[in-house]
C-alpha cells in the first residue's frame, strides 16, 4: 500500500494557516444535529464561497463524509459487529437521525 501527497502550488513553500488566511481561507466550526429518519444524504450548506474541505467527527457508531458536489453529508455505520468482516455501508433506511447530536465539524474553503 502506498500513498501520495499533493501540496497546492500556490502556497510556494510556506504552508502556515497565516499564509493561507492571507490567501483568503475561511474556517467555520461547530456542531451539527441531524433530524428525520435515514435513507437520503442531508443537504448542507456553510457560509464559504467554495468549501475546499470538510471533516466531521464520527459520533455513536458513524462516520461522516461531506460531498462537495452535492452539498450534501453522507453518513455511514458498521454493518457488522465482528472485525473479521467488519465494513462501512451508508445511511441506515429509517434510523431515527435525530439520535445524532452534536456532531463536531470544521469546514474550510475560499
Amino acid at each position: 500500500m502506498s500513498v501520495t501527497a499533493t501540496y497546492d502550488k500556490a502556497a510556494g513553500t510556506n504552508y502556515s494557516l497565516h499564509n493561507l488566511a492571507a490567501r483568503g481561507l475561511k474556517f467555520v466550526e461547530g456542531t451539527l444535529t441531524f433530524a428525520g429518519t435515514g435513507g437520503a444524504a442531508q443537504t448542507l450548506k456553510f457560509p464559504l464561497g467554495t468549501v475546499k474541505g470538510c471533516y466531521i467527527e464520527p459520533s455513536n457508531g458513524f462516520v461522516f463524509k461531506y460531498d462537495r458536489t452535492n452539498t450534501k453529508v453522507l453518513i455511514y455505520h458498521v454493518a457488522s459487529a465482528t472485525t473479521a468482516t467488519m465494513y462501512l455501508v451508508s445511511t441506515c433506511t429509517g434510523l431515527a437521525l435525530a439520535s445524532i447530536t452534536s456532531v463536531a465539524f470544521l469546514a474550510w474553503g475560499y
